[in-house]
């Protein structure tokens, strides 16, 4: 079976765990140092409230990380266009799109810079987490596999 289009569309994440742990390093030194110096000077509770700050700083970096896991898969073959959203590594939905009349667009109203794929006046947004750039790259793409598609048989 010949595809004419498979792409996988995944958020951009700048820090990685190597970051991540150099990242909370910084944060934990001069808690640490703090927490001593107030231990001390008699103010042991600054310690353990530090301590929680710490805690809550790890908690929302890794709820960030755990909802980043987000992914798109996009293929196009030759009877179909499919789009499955994964999340967490599972397929939470999958729709199958007839690229006959299938038409891609960036919409700049209500919202700006939306991905649509638009068929028989459905309209399924993809690549929200996509800067302009990259949704316009994504569309590029997605427009020639579909031209490529259309004209197979010329």
């Amino acid at each position: 079976m010949i595809k004419y289009l498979d792409i996988r569309i995944y958020p951009s994440q700048s820090l990685g765990k190597t970051g991540f742990r150099v990242l909370m390093l910084v944060f934990m030194l001069p808690a640490f140092l703090i927490g001593i110096y107030f231990s001390f000077r008699g103010a042991w509770p600054v310690a353990g409230f530090l301590g929680l700050e710490l805690l809550l700083i790890y908690l929302a970096f890794k709820i960030s990380f755990i909802s980043n896991r987000v992914s798109e898969h996009i293929t196009l073959d030759e009877k179909i266009l499919k789009i499955c959203y994964h999340k967490q590594n599972k397929v939470v939905r999958t729709i199958n799109l007839e690229p006959t009349w299938l038409k891609v667009q960036i919409n700049n109203n209500p919202r700006p810079d939306r991905l649509a794929l638009t068929s028989h006046g459905k309209e399924n947004i993809i690549g929200k987490y996509l800067s302009t750039e990259e949704r316009t790259i994504v569309a590029e793409k997605i427009k020639n596999s579909l031209h490529n598609w259309k004209n197979r048989y010329l």
